[in-house]
């Protein structure tokens, strides 16, 4: 499910900038995830079994265009390189307003369940029928998610 989801949501992207004709630099590359050295080579070939056995694009290989030598590395095909903030622009132009809104330069703080929700944030509260927290790190205090990341880096090539 996991991988059906993240695959269906790069072929949503991709119908919506062209429905669009959203000017973001979207181009189809393929993906690494990649280890210098044979340390962790057995963790790369298990993510590429995983992936195969998903139904996932994906391939061992030993060499990339990186410019850097690899032991290895999992190469996802057909996955998506875009300008998130050209693509974000675009999008927050096709809200209507009508109760919707685009805060900038606001942090949240926490979200709290309700009728309405309240997202607090250091400049005041904000209240919403519904929302959705789309973020790359997990900005609340669930499961300890934001304990369990760390910063990563990846090339798309």
């Amino acid at each position: 499910m996991y991988a059906d989801s993240n695959q269906a949501a790069i072929e949503r992207v991709a119908r919506f900038v062209e429905e669009e004709k959203i000017n973001c630099d979207f181009s189809r590359r393929s993906a690494y995830t990649f280890a210098e050295t044979t340390e962790n080579l057995d963790d790369i070939k298990k993510e590429v079994e995983a992936a195969v056995n998903l139904g996932l694009l994906a391939s061992f290989v030993t060499e990339t265009s990186l410019p850097f030598s690899i032991a290895g590395a999992i190469k996802l095909d057909n996955q998506a390189q875009f300008h998130a903030r050209k693509y974000l622009l675009h999008l927050a132009k096709l809200i209507d307003g009508n109760g919707s809104y685009v805060f900038e330069n606001t942090r949240v703080e926490n979200v709290e369940e309700g009728t309405p929700c309240q997202i607090i944030t250091a400049t005041g509260t904000v209240k919403a029928q519904n929302v959705i927290v789309s973020t790359n790190l997990p900005i609340l205090n669930q499961g300890l998610f934001f304990a369990k990341t760390y910063p990563n880096h990846s090339r798309i090539t």
